[in-house]
């Protein structure tokens, strides 16, 4: 059972992720699902009462089948099962779920030289919040382990001081709450959620760049927790300093405490990493194997745990054991899941978080200058991101003919060769479509 819950675990990473699937969603129809096992390409899982299953049949079998499908790299059907449908014997019912085996904690956490300083300062955050690093700013290139160290002064602070009331969240998650509590006038509770925390972990901040309403409001949070000797973390793809279009009273504030960079991790760390993640799964990975897989995946993390869980998979399924044959398909598949195509859709409501003109006014007709600047970005970015030609990004915009979008996108270009503020603003649009 606890290799299938290792599987079900990634599964349950991966629906968190999904956009469609509301927090109220998730924990109504999803979380109550128990995987059971693995039967030729099907995931059996178990819940309890027949309205569930059917619910679940309906409206999320096929997000949960895609999610099935990243995980192991192929695709499985899912079947449900369920007491009143008279559908498991005795032995198929689940067993206990045990408390997450492997979550984020600084025992779990791969130290090198490369993220040795910030690992520290987080555990001594950790240990004695609001007394030292107060904001502790962590910065680095996506999937490095910025996410794990937040997390794990989360856990570690909730295990050793149950009292406090620690909160983590990322950058977007703020933005869109904080809009959707001003469309429904419910800034109040808003206020008592972020300012009446013990421990404030934002991740991916940089995601607030260009959003004046956002970071008023996340000023006067940040100074409120601070006063109120409030533990803040924070943590970013860059240093503040180059976060683009950020106010200068906020960039103070965050170069006020600790700023600690994780770096790309060196071979013997990759290493290591691969070693622990098999050993966390009770599975063994050869050493030659493990070089050869550390040797090919240089800067992300998340990729190196990804080919193990995949090949534990595929063993468990195949029994294919590892091989560098093995190693080789499976970077492949994790390489293609970290490269999966970005959506016109995600790029223009990254544009119009950064440009405050809409999706729908971007496809308009209209052509006032900040409608025109924000549909010539939308143009660059679909461009360098989908390769998509100028008449298919036309009929993606409003119907737009060749010349006109040859004229956006040259415009673009010129653009960003002579005016740095819209350079960079690219850049940041660039940048946070491919960290999701």
């Amino acid at each position: 059972m606890e290799s299938i819950q290792e599987v079900w675990t990634a599964v349950l990473d991966s629906l968190k992720k999904d956009d469609t699937i509301s927090e109220v969603a998730y924990d109504m129809w999803i979380s109550c699902i128990r995987p059971q096992t693995l039967e030729d390409n099907t995931f059996l899982a178990y819940v309890h009462s027949a309205f569930q299953k059917n619910t679940i049949e309906q409206q999320f079998k096929g997000k949960i089948e895609g999610a099935l499908e990243k995980v192991f790299g192929f695709p499985l059907t899912l079947r449900i099962l369920c007491d009143e449908a008279s559908e498991i014997t005795n032995t198929q019912k689940p067993t206990a779920i045990a408390p997450e085996k492997y979550g984020f904690s600084f025992d779990n956490f791969v130290v090198g030289g490369a993220n040795e300083f910030a690992y520290k300062a987080a555990l001594a955050v950790a240990k004695n919040p609001a007394n030292q690093y107060n904001p502790l700013f962590i910065y680095g290139d996506s999937g490095l382990g910025k996410t794990h160290l937040l997390r794990a002064i989360g856990n570690k602070v909730s295990k050793d001081n149950p009292e406090l009331n620690v909160l983590y969240i990322t950058g977007e998650n703020f933005l869109n709450e904080f809009y959707r509590s001003v469309e429904s006038k419910s800034m109040i509770d808003f206020h008592l959620k972020y300012r009446e925390v013990d421990i404030l972990l934002i991740d991916d901040i940089q995601f607030l760049a260009g959003k004046e309403r956002v970071q008023e409001e996340f000023f006067h949070t940040f100074d409120s927790l601070l006063v109120d000797n409030k533990q803040v973390v924070l943590a970013s793809d860059r240093p503040p300093k180059e976060i683009n279009i950020l106010d200068d009273r906020l960039r103070t504030r965050f170069e006020s405490g600790l700023l600690t960079d994780i770096q790309l991790p060196d071979l013997e760390t990759r290493i290591l990493i691969i070693k622990q993640k098999a050993e966390e799964m009770d599975f063994h990975i050869p050493k030659e194997i493990s070089e050869y897989i550390a040797t090919q995946l240089k800067t992300n993390v998340r990729q190196l745990e990804g080919v193990v869980k995949k090949m534990r998979a595929q063993y468990l399924l195949t029994g294919d054991k590892p091989s560098i044959s093995v190693a080789q398909s499976t970077i492949r598949v994790v390489k293609n899941d970290e490269n999966t195509a970005i959506t016109i859709d995600q790029i223009l409501d990254e544009v119009s978080r950064s440009t405050n003109i809409s999706p729908e006014e971007i496809r308009s007709n209209r052509s006032t200058a900040p409608i025109s600047k924000a549909r010539q970005a939308s143009t660059f970015v679909i461009r360098e991101l989908t390769g998509l030609s100028l008449d298919a990004i036309g009929k993606e915009l409003g119907g737009r003919d060749h010349s006109t979008m040859t004229y956006a996108y040259n415009q673009a270009i010129k653009k960003r060769k002579t005016d740095s503020s819209f350079k960079m603003m690219l850049e940041d649009i660039i940048k946070n479509l491919r960290a999701k």
